[in-house]
């Protein structure tokens, strides 16, 4: 699972693999730009820095003095993401977390602090000889450089050992099938066009405003505001389509969707006490009868209290009319519903049900796709969704 897929869950123990790998630090610009972070008259100013020739005639170059700052103002942002991208990896374990790493280089043997640090592993070295935490413990259980004890039975020399030979053995790939609620979208009834905008562009823009639209209702932004102006005018940039007429179409097209949303969300969903609501969930569970793995991300979930009932509610900005929208999508959504009920506690131990809805950005409407169900009653429709589908 990657770090941005983790956020918001928690497990019992995680695992931190290859924290030797080097932060990447990217800037090799000849040209650095930064904000200000002072607006007049509502926009941004920014200052720019050059690099230069060091004498006309000659490829050497150097930076200006206000490239320099901007560099190392660049330099400190990233590290800084990637602290924070750290603290959400370990921050992901409940009782117990294990960082590894391979053994330090010669350079990074003694840790070079917290701003010196090169990669992930050599930061912790950095805080542990800081003062660290009592709770932390470090162990190097096998030395990878003691051949000499390759083979020797466990307890028979002082020094540490390495594995023997007959533990080493290549694993056996397992060529499972694997499928996603995707797969189970009935594609027989021909959608209505996603386009937005002219032609040529149309089709471009609309995969946009879906993006865009998901985004914002992942992390809770069901209204349009400079966040989502930012969002807007990033997203246009990196498709090289960003000007005036279509800002003004997404912004119009974004703010659409998301007065859809909250004109058709369970107030739950737009209450500030927010314990009972999940985002994002990604799975990976076997299918009945050895038949695979099934795997994907459910857009939300949440808690209804009032009819003891878990809600898997998923959004779609498609344009077509939602009772075509839930024929077409009950595939995906029963899998959801099946993939919620494996993991829900309430579910198996206290006799709650799962039900799945739909809710259309673009109409303002949110409709049931499959009724509220047992635990077992899902597994049900679940099988001849697999046995009708695929």
């Amino acid at each position: 699972m990657t770090i941005h897929q983790s956020k918001g869950l928690e497990f019992p123990i995680v695992v931190l693999p290859d924290l030797q790998q080097k932060i990447s630090i990217t800037d090799t610009k000849a040209l650095g730009c930064a904000r200000l972070g002072e607006r007049v008259d509502g926009e941004d100013l920014w200052e720019v820095g050059l690099q230069v020739p060091i004498e006309d005639g000659q490829r050497a170059y150097e930076s200006m003095v206000l490239r320099t700052l901007i560099r190392e103002r660049n330099r400190a942002e990233q590290l800084a993401e990637s602290r924070r991208l750290l603290y959400v990896a370990m921050t992901r374990a409940r009782d117990q977390l294990l960082c590894v790493s391979r053994p330090p280089s010669k350079a990074a043997a003694s840790p070079r602090g917290l701003e010196g640090s090169k990669s992930w592993e050599e930061w912790i070295r950095s805080w542990l000889d800081a003062g660290g935490d009592a709770l932390v413990t470090t162990s190097t259980d096998v030395d990878p450089s003691a051949k000499d004890h390759i083979g020797e039975a466990p307890g028979t020399s002082d020094e540490q050992t390495a594995p023997r030979a007959e533990d080493i053995q290549p694993l056996t790939a397992n060529c499972s099938r694997v499928i996603t609620p995707h797969a189970l979208t009935k594609t027989d009834q021909k959608a209505e066009s996603h386009s937005v905008g002219p032609p040529g562009e149309g089709a471009q823009l609309g995969k946009l405003r879906g993006l865009l639209v998901h985004s914002c209702l992942e992390d809770g932004l069901y209204e349009t505001s400079e966040e989502t102006e930012r969002r807007l005018c990033s997203s246009l940039a990196r498709e090289g389509l960003l000007s005036e007429d279509l800002l003004s179409l997404l912004r119009e097209e974004l703010d659409r969707h998301l007065r859809g949303f909250k004109a058709a969300a369970p107030e739950q969903l737009l209450h500030t006490n927010q314990d009972s609501v999940f985002r994002e969930l990604p799975f990976r569970l076997s299918l009945p009868n050895d038949a695979g793995w099934l795997k994907g991300v459910i857009d939300l979930v949440y808690r209804d209290e009032a009819r003891q009932c878990w809600v898997v509610l998923d959004y779609k900005s498609d344009s077509s009319v939602p009772s075509e929208l839930s024929e077409r999508y009950r595939g995906q959504l029963t899998a959801y519903a099946w993939a919620a009920s494996q993991v829900l506690p309430d579910l198996t131990q206290n006799g709650w049900r799962v039900e799945t809805q739909l809710l259309c950005t673009a109409h303002g409407a949110r409709h049931v796709v499959t009724p509220a169900a047992t635990a077992d009653e899902v597994a049900r429709q679940f099988s001849t969704v697999l046995s009708t589908e695929l």
